[in-house]
């Protein structure tokens, strides 16, 4: 083994002889000088364990640890509002600065995090493939599904921060947001199809249409 080679994961990378030596930050910061950013980030992005063990990125400092993004109550009220609005305009495309009187500061800041989860929000793209910066739509029949317990949506998701992919997520129905539901059962929930509001749908609802559906296509049994 040559005095300037690097080894990771038990490899030297000039030669490729199995040794027994681990990586460290000394020698993640020689390979980048060695064999350039794209081998670091190549072997980093693909190995979970080393690149939280690295953590920081040796050419920036920036962090590269795995990053947990996770949903709270504001920012799904929020997100509830927009789709009525959405239903009322009878529109699924618009700018953060039309909504913005439905978002608090945190909100209009991370309102973009739910491109992520779940495919309810996303960006829309022009002709030429290009998103713009600040303009979102709303899958509007995956919202309903979501507020009315139907489907569930990730409440957090773990993003590899070199790849930007998301490596493990946690789902949750809308029973997960207390005063959301409170609202729900109080007002109702508004159902963009028809631009009215609609009670939400009970366990007993649930329970009585199964009895129905079976009752209809199952026969009765004597």
């Amino acid at each position: 083994m040559v005095a300037d080679s690097v080894i990771i994961n038990g490899v030297d990378v000039g030669t490729g002889k199995v040794t027994k030596v681990n990586i460290t930050k000394q020698q993640v910061f020689s390979l980048m000088k060695k064999y350039g950013l794209p081998e670091l980030q190549k072997y980093l992005s693909e190995n979970k364990v080393k690149r939280n063990q690295v953590a920081n990125c040796p050419l920036c400092n920036s962090s590269i640890k795995d990053r947990n993004v996770t949903l709270y109550k504001e920012l799904i009220n929020a997100l509830y509002k927009v789709y009525c609005w959405c239903g009322e305009h009878k529109t699924h495309e618009f700018e953060t600065k039309q909504i913005k009187q439905f978002l608090g500061k945190n909100e209009y800041a991370r309102f973009g995090d739910l491109v992520r989860f779940g495919g309810v929000v996303y960006k829309p793209k022009d002709d030429d493939g290009k998103s713009r910066k600040a303009w979102f739509g709303m899958n509007m029949k995956r919202a309903k599904d979501f507020f009315s317990g139907t489907t569930a949506i990730p409440l957090q998701i773990t993003l590899n921060q070199i790849t930007n992919e998301i490596i493990d997520e946690k789902r949750v129905r809308v029973n997960e947001f207390p005063m959301l539901v409170k609202l729900l059962d109080k007002d109702g929930l508004y159902d963009y199809e028809t631009n009215l509001i609609k009670e939400r749908p009970t366990m007993e609802d649930a329970k009585e249409a199964m009895y129905q559906i079976d009752k209809k296509f199952g026969g009765s049994k004597k």
